[in-house]
């Protein structure tokens, strides 16, 4: 009985000790990783110039973008 106390002591001493050395001493990078990134849209912003119009284009239909980005503050 005192061998199953001692094996079972020494388990819950090592699930405490690895515990607080993951917690503590683990790099922030790896639990990071366990979170999903979120994804990413590049936005190009150009100030507003007056020039002259270079080209027209006539077409039926409606323009729609690949990707809809809502930006707000």
């Amino acid at each position: 009985m005192k061998i199953v106390l001692i094996i079972v002591g020494l388990f819950a001493t090592v699930a405490v000790v690895s515990g607080v050395l993951l917690v503590t001493v683990a790099p922030k990078g790896l639990l990071k990783s366990f979170a999903p990134e979120p994804s990413r849209t590049e936005v190009r912003a150009q100030t507003a110039t007056v020039e002259q119009l270079i080209e027209t284009v006539s077409a039926p239909g409606e323009i729609e973008p690949l990707t809809k980005v809502d930006i707000s503050a």
